[in-house]
């Protein structure tokens, strides 16, 4: 790349020490535009998606934080107003989503790479399956099923197109990479969040993250080719033993033994998702 890019490299990286998100963002951004065409390498495919974590996440955070406000009988005189923030928050995610979308789309183009392609291809299964989250509300699949509620159709297109993104992706990474590389046990991490928040398929999910895991210990040596690799791992094992105990827990309420019972450990954050860097 030019010298320009390597400098807007640099404050990008300069950006994210300083916890400076949105000129972290913004000097990503830079890089590619001045970079004439050329495919982002590993580190800048990083710095894009940390760039947009960083940005996404809390947003995230903050519609969890408001549903359950909401949800709170101390709110009630509040709702409208709650309601209102909500919705606020909601446009800016949509705003970051078609953001992503629109630049992974333009970086995919320059892709001569099988790693790059499947890793922009995850990258949109991620912010589609955020979208979709977003137009959910508070509640997962499993509980609108229950209570025989439907989703939107805004939420059904943004699940179909995550669910579209992330298989593309996972049928690319199966054939070419390593069962063990970094990115496509990234890829199996975030899918399977995806069966198991999106759509509510326990067993999916759990399917999808024990294959992975297999798979990727059965290759895996001890050195340090794919060093990411084991925090990766170590979160597939977290998330399927949360997933395996949520589908013992249903199971016991089909039988009626906790029937309409809901514990507060199920009101907790159900799933890792991938931070590494890969």
């Amino acid at each position: 790349m030019s010298e320009e890019a390597d400098k807007y490299k640099f404050l990008c990286r300069l950006s994210d020490s300083a916890e400076r998100h949105m000129d972290m963002l913004y000097y990503i951004k830079k890089v590619v535009e001045v970079s004439e065409g050329a495919e982002f390498n590993s580190e800048e495919r990083n710095l894009l998606s940390v760039a947009y974590k960083n940005i996404i996440s809390p947003k995230r955070n903050a519609l969890r934080i408001f549903w359950s406000l909401k949800n709170n009988p101390n709110s009630k005189n509040m709702e409208k107003v709650i309601d209102w923030y909500i919705g606020v928050i909601k446009s800016e995610i949509r705003e970051v989503v078609s953001d992503v979308l629109q630049i992974t789309e333009r970086l995919m183009e320059r892709c001569s790479t099988t790693e790059g392609k499947i890793f922009f291809m995850k990258m949109q299964g991620d912010y589609y399956r955020y979208c979709a989250e977003c137009e959910m509300g508070d509640l997962d699949r499993s509980e609108l099923e229950k209570n025989n509620l439907k989703l939107s159709e805004e939420a059904l297109k943004a699940s179909k197109d995550s669910n579209e993104c992330y298989q593309q992706a996972y049928e690319l990474a199966v054939a070419e990479l390593p069962p063990a590389h970094p990115i496509l046990l990234g890829l199996i991490l975030n899918y399977s969040v995806y069966f198991f928040e999106i759509v509510g398929n326990v067993s999916k999910a759990c399917e999808l993250a024990q294959e992975g895991l297999n798979n990727a210990l059965n290759t895996l040596n001890s050195g340090d080719e794919y060093k990411d690799s084991s925090v990766i791992l170590q979160l597939i094992r977290e998330n399927l033993a949360f997933w395996e105990g949520s589908e013992r827990k249903t199971d016991e309420e089909n039988e009626g033994d906790t029937a309409g019972k809901k514990d507060d450990e199920n009101a907790v954050e159900c799933r890792k998702e991938e931070e590494a860097d890969v």
